[in-house]
């Protein structure tokens, strides 16, 4: 898939000038160059949907497909289109394809190189009955989901910078941390992310709980001993009024569990649960979950890239797209957060972020006034 996608993408791009030097003659009146541009964008479309479906029996490698043939093969033809128009003289064909070739090039390169590192820290304030009343300073907790990188570069030092310098009370994990094309390099990714634990100069006082994702197991990517692991089971944290439950991948995608519900009924204080994916909280929007409790996932990347009006095309989740798209939402008394994450996608999927920026999600927890 590697080179699949680039491969196309030059296919569709040679094959659209070779059409457009042959003498074909122009049907109807329109302009040979419309009915190129028209074919080779009809063959990107189709093609993706062939290639990805039965080739690559992946839906994110259709998108892959899709991005790198409109990117690299039909916006260079589209200018290709426009200079050769204007030598004809049609100024006005010329700088209409011309534009909307140039503006499918800069969003591409936007999308690749500047939004996926355009990390945001979106705090949301929660003021919950089960916590104690009066307290001045709220309770933090910063959610780190779906770090999927493929190495420890740059960017990855920055979003543990960033999380080290809220000084927060506890750390959530929900799932995804590395996914590595080679034994080598997976083993080096380790080593590095252990490290970037390890450095912390603010530990979180109330720890750092990681749940298991898709693309890894918790306790065999994050080897630093500052971090716990929770997978179907409840630890109530101190006497901060908190308790947290950690899914197990398979329970993430299922109805809360009569357990889960009995200890957030037993404890006094807040729940959070937290899982990968957010398909849990579905009882949450059925009802069959109104207590007074904090659900959190990640997984859906925000579905990385959001279509104006309509939202994520492909979130790989059962939840509504207006949630699956991100954010804290309340659902009588539960609230629902479900992050964006701050990596990415790999293997088959396009490496891209459209309307949708990578974020750390931080939950400062009130207690009513007194």
């Amino acid at each position: 898939m590697a080179l699949a996608a680039p491969l196309f993408a030059a296919l569709l791009l040679a094959l659209g000038l070779l059409l457009l030097l042959l003498r074909i003659p122009p049907r109807d009146g329109t302009p040979r160059d419309v009915l190129v541009l028209a074919v080779v964008t009809g063959l990107a479309f189709a093609g993706g949907i062939v290639a990805g479906r039965f080739v690559f029996h992946s839906g994110f490698a259709v998108l892959r497909l899709w991005f790198d043939a409109i990117l690299f093969g039909v916006a260079p033809l589209g200018l290709t289109v426009a200079v050769r128009a204007w030598r004809q003289r049609r100024g006005g064909f010329a700088a209409t394809v011309g534009a909307l070739s140039a503006v499918v090039l800069a969003i591409g390169a936007y999308a690749l190189r500047v939004e996926p590192f355009s990390l945001e820290v979106n705090r949301h304030a929660i003021v919950s009955e089960r916590l104690p009343a009066g307290r001045a300073e709220p309770l933090v907790v910063a959610v780190l989901a779906d770090l999927q990188t493929d190495r420890i570069g740059r960017y990855e030092r920055r979003v543990f910078e960033e999380l080290d310098a809220l000084r927060a009370d506890l750390w959530l994990l929900p799932g995804d941390y590395l996914q590595c094309g080679t034994r080598e390099r997976r083993l080096r990714a380790i080593e590095e992310l252990a490290s970037l634990f390890d450095e912390l100069k603010h530990v979180p006082p109330l720890g750092i709980w990681a749940v298991d994702g898709d693309v890894d197991r918790a306790p065999q990517s994050i080897t630093s001993e500052r971090v716990s692991f929770l997978r179907n089971e409840t630890v109530r944290l101190g006497d901060s009024g908190l308790q947290l439950h950690g899914l197990g991948t398979p329970a993430s995608r299922q109805p809360v569990s009569d357990g889960v519900l009995a200890d957030i009924d037993a404890f006094d204080g807040l729940t959070l649960v937290v899982g990968h994916a957010p398909d849990f909280m579905l009882s949450a929007l059925n009802g069959r979950v109104d207590r007074e409790a904090v659900l959190v996932a990640g997984h859906t990347h925000g579905g990385q890239v959001v279509v104006p009006g309509y939202g994520p095309p492909m979130t790989l989740s059962r939840v509504p797209r207006w949630l699956a798209a991100g954010g804290v939402h309340g659902s009588g008394d539960t609230t629902l957060c479900v992050s964006r994450g701050v990596g990415l996608e790999r293997g088959y999927a396009p490496r891209i972020r459209f309307l949708c920026r990578p974020e750390i999600v931080v939950l400062e927890l009130y207690g009513p006034a007194r």
